[in-house]
């Protein structure tokens, strides 16, 4: 969806959008921001052997911190902040 999105948008359109999250939403973007930070750590200290088997892990730490429902959270809010 962001890939389409950034196709046919320029970013700048977007310069003063504001997610709005409750409590609980910005817990689970803090975890999502952490699970980053630690692949990418990861990938600029340590030689990965099977990348692939490093990407699944992380997809699956990433889903299980809510990065699915965030995405679809900030989706929603733009939607309908475009409107």
């Amino acid at each position: 969806i962001t890939e389409q999105i950034m196709k046919k948008t320029a970013v700048s359109q977007y310069g003063n959008f504001t997610p709005a999250l409750d409590h609980e939403q910005w817990k689970h973007m803090a975890e999502i921001v952490a699970i980053y930070d630690t692949m990418e750590g990861r990938t600029e200290s340590e030689k990965i052997s099977d990348f692939q088997m490093f990407l699944k892990e992380y997809q699956e730490k990433l889903k299980q911190a809510g990065v699915e429902e965030i995405i679809l959270e900030f989706q929603n809010q733009l939607d309908h902040w475009e409107e």
